[in-house]
C-alpha cells in the first residue's frame, strides 16, 4: 500500500511521513512539488496507491495543480487537501473537491496527526469493503479493445462477494478473457465509483477508431463496440451529455457506412453475429432505415443521422435480450412467458425512453417521436397509444417498417427468394400511408441485381 504526499516543507513533509509509515503498514512516496507529483503520477503503477496527501500553496505547481490533474485523470483516487485555510473548499480551484469524490477532505493546519492517520483508515477500509450496490457489470468483450483499463476490475462470485482480478493499468491479454470466458463468464465488474472512468477510456478509443479510414470490417465492429458502450452507460448512469457525444459519432459512422456500401445486405451481413442481439439488431435497423431514406430521396444528414439516432436508442431500456425480442410479438404471448411487471416494461418502454430523450440535450428533435411510434402499425393495434396509419409521421413509419424487417432476417441468412418473401408479407401488413411508401422503397432497394 502506497500513499503520496506532497508537501514543500522538507521537515514536515519527513515527520508526517515517518508518522504514517509507524502507524500504517505503507510506504510514503514523498514529494516537494505539484509538477512533481503529477510526473510521478504519469509514470509509475498506481494500483497501489490508496489516496493523495498535498499541501496548497507549494511553489512549482500548487495542491489546486495537483487535484485539477487527478479530478481530470484520476477521479476516483482519493485527495486529502492539507491547507491553513479554513476556506479553501469555496475558492474556484477546490469547488469540486468535495464532491467529485465522497473520499475527498480537508484538513486545516496545524492538523492533528491521529485525524489524518484516521482518514486514511477510512478510505482503505472504505475500498476493501465496498457495498454490494457499488459493483456494475461490463461486458468482457469490451475488454478486447480497453486492454489497459484504467480501473480495477472484479468478478462476481455470488450476491454477497466480488473478487478483484486485475489491478488498475494492467494489461488485458487474450488468454486472460479466454480463462473466463471458458468458464461462462459474461461480465465482468467496476466499481460505480470507477464506471465513468472507465466509459469515457473506452469512449474515446471508439470514437478514435470511428474517425479513422478503417475497412468496413472494423467500422462495423466499432459501431457496435459503441453501441454496446452507449448501452451500458445508459442503463448504468442514465442518458447525458457524456454518452451524448460517443452516440452522434457512432451514428454518424453508421449513415457514412451505409451511405458508401450500396451492397446493403452484404453490409448487414458482415456484422450480424448473434453475440449481442440489441446491439446488432440496432444497428441493422440504422443501415436499413438509412437505405429507404435515401432511396426516397431524403438525403439530408439530420433525417439520416434521426433515423440512426431513434436505432440506437429505441430498446435501450430493455437490458434483457430477451425482453427485447418479445416485445415485437403479438401481445396476448407476452402473458405466457413474462411476469407481470416485464409486461408493464415492454408496454411502457417506448414512452420511457422517448421521455428521456426529451429532456436530454443534444439529440435531434423528432427522435424521441419515432421511439414513441415504433411499436405502433398501420392497422392500430401497435402500443402504447393504438395510433393508425393517420397518426404517424413518415419518418416513424419507414422506422417501423425498417424494424419489422430487420426482425424476420435477423440470425438469418435469406435468399433472394426468400427476401422477395418477406417482402410481400410486409405489404399486405403495411398497406396505408406512408408505411405503403416505406414498402415500396423496401423493394426498390432489395431488387439491385447482386441479390439475385
Amino acid at each position: 500500500m502506497k500513499i503520496l504526499y506532497v508537501e514543500d516543507e522538507e521537515a514536515l513533509l519527513n515527520l508526517i511521513s515517518m508518522e504514517i509509515e509507524a502507524e500504517l503498514d505503507c510506504q510514503v512516496i514523498e514529494i516537494t512539488s505539484g509538477n512533481k507529483a503529477i510526473t510521478w503520477l504519469k509514470e509509475n503503477d498506481l494500483s497501489d496507491l490508496k489516496a493523495v496527501i498535498s499541501d496548497h500553496k507549494m511553489p512549482d505547481g500548487s495542491g489546486a495543480v495537483l487535484f485539477s490533474y487527478i479530478k481530470e485523470n484520476h477521479p476516483t483516487l482519493p485527495f486529502i487537501l492539507t491547507t491553513g485555510s479554513a476556506e479553501a473548499n469555496n475558492t474556484k480551484e477546490f469547488a469540486e473537491l468535495l464532491t467529485v469524490n465522497p473520499r475527498n477532505s480537508i484538513q486545516i493546519k496545524p492538523f492533528h496527526l491521529d485525524i489524518l492517520i484516521e482518514k486514511i483508515k477510512d478510505i482503505v477500509a472504505s475500498e476493501e469493503n465496498l457495498p454490494l450496490n457499488n459493483f456494475l457489470r461490463v461486458s468482457h468483450s469490451r475488454f478486447r479493445k480497453a486492454q489497459v483499463p484504467p480501473c480495477d476490475i472484479y468478478l462476481k462470485m455470488s450476491d454477497e462477494k466480488y473478487l478483484k482480478i486485475s489491478n488498475a493499468h494492467e494489461e488485458i491479454t487474450e488468454d486472460f478473457l479466454e480463462k473466463y470466458v471458458k468458464k461462462g463468464v459474461d461480465y465482468f465488474y467496476v466499481t460505480a465509483s470507477d464506471f465513468q472512468l472507465f466509459s469515457k477510456y473506452y469512449n474515446d478509443l471508439v470514437k478514435n477508431q470511428l474517425q479513422q479510414n478503417n475497412l468496413i470490417e472494423e467500422k462495423v465492429d466499432y459501431q457496435l463496440q459503441g453501441f454496446e458502450s452507449i448501452q451500458d452507460y445508459v442503463q448504468n448512469i442514465g442518458l447525458d451529455g457524456n454518452v451524448v457525444e460517443t452516440m452522434n459519432i457512432v451514428t454518424k459512422s453508421s449513415v457514412e457506412v451505409m451511405r458508401n456500401n450500396p451492397d446493403l445486405f452484404k453490409l448487414v451481413e458482415r456484422m450480424m453475429h448473434e453475440e449481442n442481439y440489441l446491439s446488432e439488431h440496432s444497428i441493422m435497423i440504422s443501415y436499413i432505415a438509412g437505405a429507404l431514406a435515401l432511396e426516397m430521396e431524403w438525403v439530408t444528414s439530420a433525417t439520416l443521422q434521426k433515423l440512426a439516432t431513434a436505432a440506437l436508442l429505441h430498446d435501450i431500456h430493455l437490458a434483457d435480450p430477451h425482453l427485447a425480442r418479445m416485445s415485437h410479438r403479438p401481445e396476448e404471448e407476452w402473458g405466457l412467458e413474462l411476469r407481470p411487471e416485464q409486461v408493464e416494461l415492454i408496454r411502457r418502454h417506448p414512452i420511457i425512453m422517448a421521455d428521456i430523450i426529451k429532456k436530454t440535450k443534444g439529440i435531434e428533435p423528432d427522435v424521441d417521436v419515432i421511439i414513441f411510434n415504433h411499436h405502433e402499425t398501420a392497422d392500430g393495434h401497435g402500443y402504447p397509444r393504438r395510433l393508425d396509419h393517420h397518426k404517424i409521421f413518415p419518418l416513424a413509419a419507414f422506422f417501423i417498417v425498417s424494424e419489422c424487417f430487420v426482425n424476420e432476417i435477423y440470425g438469418k441468412k435469406p435468399s433472394k427468394q426468400e427476401i422477395d418473401q418477406i417482402i410481400k408479407q410486409l405489404e399486405k401488413k403495411f398497406n396505408k400511408g406512408n408505411f405503403k411508401k416505406a414498402v415500396e422503397a423496401l423493394q426498390k432497394v432489395f431488387s439491385n441485381p447482386y441479390h439475385s
